[in-house]
């Protein structure tokens, strides 16, 4: 009798199958990943988007010959008019794909999000209030590009670390590098560089991020259909 005891509670309960349990597990756990990270695509594209334009506008319009005759003024002003549209964009889209999330994740989430929105705005208030203190124009040039170039790129790296995500930090890497080589470009080449591979850069990351968590989603759902 004890034997037969014994056996039964050794004996997996019926109907669970321990495979299945962990193929269920594996499952939530991707599309957590998925929901966590599927807000996080919006920032290199719309980021990469205002920096790609943005940038643009600034190096034909301070070139020597301008090819868009709008003054520094005007142009600097559709320079951050992007960035803000690309914070806004950024913060609705993070915290609408956390909403599903609890916890942890929904607070890194909605964190690192608005960290960017914050981030942009706290540069340009800085560099406004140091432009009036005689400045020169071309070290001001430089730190238009420099200051927000530096700060997306140590944000991507933080990111990067912090969601172990290598193509995250690879990417922060690559900003870094780009805001740096900038800088010994020359005025204006140093917009071109970080239009090209500032916002270029960004923009690929995020067609392929968004490629590769489309794939993920697909085969999240393949898992969790019938066998």
């Amino acid at each position: 009798m004890q034997d037969d005891t014994t056996r039964r509670h050794a004996e997996p309960a019926e109907g669970t199958d321990p495979a299945a349990m962990l193929a269920l597990i594996r499952q939530q756990q991707r599309r957590t990943e998925n929901q966590l990270f599927s807000g996080f695509t919006v920032i290199p594209l719309s980021f990469g988007a205002a920096w790609l334009l943005g940038y643009a506008v600034l190096f034909l319009t301070i070139r020597p010959e301008p090819l868009l005759p709008i003054g520094q003024g005007p142009a600097l002003s559709i320079y951050f008019v992007l960035l803000g549209l690309a914070s806004v964009c950024t913060w609705f889209v993070v915290a609408r794909s956390s909403r599903g999330l609890r916890g942890a994740s929904q607070q890194s989430a909605a964190m690192y999000g608005i960290s960017w929105m914050v981030g942009m705005v706290g540069i340009a208030a800085v560099l406004a209030a140091v432009m009036p203190l005689g400045v020169s124009p071309g070290a001001a040039d430089l730190l238009w590009s420099a200051a927000p170039g530096l700060m997306a790129g140590m944000l991507l790296l933080s990111g990067g670390a912090v969601f172990s995500d290598i193509w995250q930090y690879g990417l922060g890497l690559w900003i870094v590098v780009s805001t740096a080589a900038s800088a010994f470009a020359g005025i204006p080449h140093h917009y071109l560089v970080m239009s090209l591979a500032g916002g270029g850069g960004l923009i690929v990351f995020g067609v392929f991020q968004l490629r590769a968590e489309r794939r993920a989603d697909r085969a999240a759902r393949q898992a969790g259909g019938p066998a």
